[in-house]
């Protein structure tokens, strides 16, 4: 994630003609007009030390994260669509994935071992409440997007 503070501080040279925006899926830099070339050189760089890789001509993002299925090699986008992915691929059947054992209602058991990060992810994906998916939301989408 980048520091979208220290990246303006690091443009701040720059600031009539570059543009900082955040957006969903992270931070972009765009040039705003015509730089020289030795300028655009010192920008790039700038961007590049971030972590922000060109994107298109005259912009530079941070890379897409892609989420991957912990149960297949499918990926998604978004936390949402892994989600939907997960129900509709991966149904429970009773049975918890991260420690074998049979439950009436898995999704209880989970919740009672959001201490375990596993059983989080599990709660996290098969809750059917959005609260289920804020509070952890983060911490689920970094365990997911390693791979």
């Amino acid at each position: 994630m980048v520091d979208v503070t220290s990246l303006k501080k690091a443009l701040a040279d720059y600031r009539e003609v570059v543009s900082i925006q955040e957006t969903n899926s992270g931070v972009k830099a765009c040039l705003i007009r015509r730089v020289p070339p030795t300028v655009y050189r010192d920008i790039s760089l700038i961007c590049k030390s971030f972590g922000l890789q060109p994107s298109g001509e005259l912009c530079w993002a941070e890379k897409e994260k892609w989420l991957k299925c912990p149960f297949c090699s499918f990926r998604a986008k978004t936390l949402y669509g892994l989600k939907q992915h997960v129900m509709k691929r991966h149904p429970l059947d009773g049975t918890c994935p991260i420690c074998k054992r049979s439950f009436k209602y898995p999704i209880i058991h989970f919740e009672r071992k959001l201490d375990d990060p596993l059983h989080r992810l599990m709660f996290v994906l098969y809750s059917p409440s959005r609260a289920g998916r804020v509070e952890y939301k983060d911490e689920v989408i970094e365990m997911l997007a390693g791979g």
